[in-house]
C-alpha cells in the first residue's frame, strides 16, 4: 500500500483528530476545562456561573467536548455532573506534542506549527524573510496609520 492509499484508508482517524485537536483548542472550551480541572466535577449551572456565560453556549460546547470524549458525565438523581476525562484528556496532550515535534523536510520548524497565525512572520515581504511582518503588526499599522514599533513610517 502506497502513501497516498494509506491516507485514504486512514480518513476516518485524520478527520476524528482534526474534530478533537479543534475541541480542545477553542479558547471558551479551555476555559472549561480549567473550572472542571478545578472543582473536580461541576453541573452546567456551576460552569456558565464561573465562566459568566449563558447556559445554552457551555452547553453548546460541553457537548462538543463529550463527543471528543474529553469530557465525562455522571448523573446523580435530576443533576448532571462534568468531569474531565483525564486519561483521554493526557493521551490526546502525548500524541499532539508528538505532532509538533515532527519537522518534515523543507516545512517550518515543530514549534511554529503550535504557534498562532499571526504570530507567524510572513514570508513573503519585499526583502524576503528580513523584510516580513507579522499580521499582527500589519493590523496595527492599519488601525493606527503608524508602523510597528522601533519602524519608522513610510509614506
Amino acid at each position: 500500500m502506497n502513501i497516498f492509499q494509506q491516507l485514504q484508508a486512514n480518513r476516518r482517524h485524520i478527520r476524528a483528530a482534526k474534530f478533537i485537536a479543534k475541541a480542545i483548542e477553542h479558547k471558551l472550551r479551555l476555559d472549561i476545562l480549567e473550572v472542571l480541572q478545578e472543582k473536580g466535577r461541576a453541573t452546567v449551572t456551576e460552569i456558565f456561573t464561573a465562566l459568566r456565560l449563558d447556559q445554552s453556549v457551555t452547553s453548546q460546547h460541553l457537548s462538543i467536548l463529550r463527543k471528543s470524549k474529553v469530557v465525562k458525565t455522571e448523573r446523580a438523581g435530576k443533576f448532571i455532573y462534568y468531569g474531565i476525562d483525564a486519561p483521554v484528556l493526557e493521551y490526546y496532550i502525548k500524541v499532539f506534542g508528538i505532532l509538533s515535534d515532527v519537522n518534515p523536510p523543507g516545512r517550518l520548524p515543530g514549534s511554529l506549527y503550535m504557534q498562532h497565525p499571526d504570530e507567524l512572520k510572513r514570508h513573503d515581504g519585499p526583502d524576503g524573510p528580513e523584510g516580513s511582518t507579522t499580521a499582527q503588526e500589519e493590523a496595527q499599522t492599519a488601525d493606527t496609520g503608524s508602523a510597528p514599533a522601533g519602524e519608522e513610517a513610510t509614506k
